[in-house]
């Protein structure tokens, strides 16, 4: 499974992550992954391979949900956190809990959250919950 955190959309048929433009407040980049683009007016990344993006104006944004992946380690409900890693093995994986945070051996990172990074196959359980965003339809 992919690790997602973030807004995303659905798009010709595809699940597209949201990015927001520094200075821009009209518009918004759809993020594609894939060998070649879905479609001609997505345009190669120059910075990421088998990335596209495609620039629109968020009025026509019209279906949008946040995702938040989580999962079960050792027994315990935690979130998960994508590390960007070459071969994607790793997580991040978080809590509020105290509790869990201490049994686990998690680091304090800042106020309530604690965290530790594993390999993902050290999950007992992965899934992803959807929210509203924007107050837009989730489809």
């Amino acid at each position: 499974m992919n690790i997602k955190i973030g807004p995303y959309t659905e798009l010709l048929g595809l699940q597209l992550s949201i990015k927001g433009i520094r200075d821009d407040d009209e518009h918004l980049l759809l993020r594609y992954e894939g060998p070649e683009p879905p479609s001609s007016d997505f345009k190669k990344s120059n910075h990421e391979q088998n990335v596209y993006y495609k620039t629109i104006l968020k009025e026509h944004l019209d279906n949008g949900y946040w995702i938040q992946t989580h999962g079960l380690y050792k027994g315990f409900h935690v979130e998960v956190i994508p590390l960007n890693t070459p071969d994607q093995r790793m997580a991040t994986i978080m809590t509020n809990d105290q509790t869990i945070g201490e049994a686990l051996d998690f680091l304090k990172v800042s106020g309530d959250k604690y965290a530790k990074d594993i390999e993902i196959s050290d999950l007992e359980k992965i899934w992803e919950e959807r929210k509203p965003y924007r107050s837009l339809d989730m489809q």
